[in-house]
Parts: C-alpha cells; sequence; structure tokens
C-alpha cells in the first residue's frame, strides 16, 4: 500500500488545481473546459509558466501487494478431509435416521445410530423391534440382539463397503429387492465381534448418497488412525 505521503501527491484535486478546473460537490465531479488542457499557464507576471517539475513528475509505482501463500492440493485435500470429518462427528453424536437392511430378504425397517462421545462406538438401534425377535427363539443371542441393537466397535471395523466396491459381496437376493435409488444408499459393515475369529456384518441405508460417502470416507479414516494414534483420535478429530 502507498504511504501517506505517497497518496496525497496524487489524489484528484492535484491536478484539478493545476488545470484550473473545477469541482462539483454535489456531484463529486471534476469540470474542465475544453480549451483549459491547450492553454499555456500565466505566471503571476504575465508570463507563460513551465511546471517542469509536475509535468515530467510520473506517478509512483505501484507497491504490489503482499501475495498469500498458496496453499498445496495436499493440503487442500486434508482440509476438505478434516471439515467432512467433524460434519459426520458432530451428526453422529446427535442421532442419525437410517435403515436397516434385511440381508435375506431386503426388508428395510426404520432404525438410527448414534457415535459416542470418545468415538469409540457407533451403536445401531431399530426404531421399533418386531414381536418375532425374542430371546426365545433358538438362535444364537448375538442374532437375536443384532436386529435391535448393535453396537460396533470402530476399532474392530475391518470393513466398510458400497455395491460399487464389491457387489458380489451383497447378498443377490437383498440386492434385487432394492430399488436403484436405495442401492445409492446402501453400506455393509465388517467388523469382528469378542471373538476375533468370528466377523459380523449387517446392511443399511444412509439418508442419502452424499450421507453414505461422507460415512464410508469418515469410518475409513477413523478406522485407520485408531491403528496408528489409538486414543488420541478423539483430540485430533475434535482440535
Amino acid at each position: 500500500a502507498l504511504v501517506a505521503m505517497e497518496l496525497s501527491e496524487w489524489l484528484p484535486w492535484r491536478c484539478w488545481a493545476c488545470q484550473g478546473g473545477e469541482f462539483d460537490e454535489k456531484d463529486g465531479e471534476l469540470r474542465v473546459t475544453a480549451t483549459k488542457g491547450t492553454e499555456p499557464l500565466q505566471n503571476g507576471n504575465g508570463s507563460t509558466a513551465v511546471l517542469a517539475a509536475h509535468a515530467t513528475q510520473q506517478p509512483p509505482a505501484k507497491v504490489p501487494e503482499p501475495m498469500q501463500a498458496r496453499s498445496s492440493p495436499r493440503d487442500d485435500e486434508r482440509q476438505r478431509l478434516r471439515e467432512i470429518m467433524k460434519g459426520f462427528v458432530s451428526r453422529g453424536m446427535q442421532g442419525v435416521q437410517c435403515e436397516l437392511v434385511d440381508e435375506a430378504t431386503g426388508a428395510c425397517r426404520r432404525a438410527s445410530y448414534i457415535i459416542d462421545e470418545r468415538l469409540q462406538n457407533i451403536k445401531f438401534l431399530l426404531d421399533e423391534p418386531s414381536d418375532e425377535e425374542s430371546p426365545g427363539n433358538d438362535v444364537p443371542d448375538e442374532q437375536v440382539a443384532a436386529p435391535s441393537s448393535r453396537t460396533v466397535p470402530l476399532s474392530q471395523v475391518s470393513e466398510v463397503l458400497r455395491t460399487q466396491d464389491a457387489e458380489s459381496r451383497f447378498p443377490q437376493e437383498m440386492l434385487q429387492e432394492l430399488s436403484s435409488q436405495q442401492r445409492d444408499r446402501l453400506i455393509m459393515v465388517i467388523y469382528s465381534s469378542e471373538d476375533p475369529h468370528n466377523r459380523c456384518q449387517f446392511c443399511f441405508l444412509e439418508s442419502t448418497a452424499e450421507d453414505r460417502q461422507s460415512f464410508v470416507t469418515c469410518v475409513r479414516i477413523l478406522r485407520r488412525y485408531m491403528d496408528e494414534h489409538g486414543g488420541r483420535v478423539v483430540q485430533q478429530i475434535r482440535c
């Protein structure tokens, strides 16, 4: 930026004063007659005066403004992912509406998931458990509890898949019952239970295709951070 002295030397009134123009205060305009530019200026005793200093003086060179440091594509991508992660965590802690999908029949049931404050677990809950789900059935306890309530430790998640990632991994019977719009929201979560050799999986529908991409991206990032940083993931995400 120009210093005060330099600015004052090149304000409009300098040229207006030299050319003998009239300044209209109402419109803020400079008026100069057609002959003013060709008439020689007279000094005090009537002789022609040449204002050599003013005639030859050039406006001072413009001082370039300091350039802001440009971020690299990698920095831009990290910042983008950071904003996605913050939105995902904030949304998840408030509770998110979704639909759990029966892998055998493709039936969708309203549910929700919530992320705990320590970013350790995602809990899925059916809005209205069916009457058929009761501990009296001759099925393993985990299969009984899974449809109505399922807690997924993020540290135990091995894969988070979309249909375009590996369509053959999704039950074909289920896919046949889903519309193309539902498939765009479909996610499969695969994780280990308390027995590391026993893998569990389930499918659900996110609210939108954009939310599905956010869920997949963020859970994969959280899983990687837990491998590398352990408990520090909370501080790194929230800072």
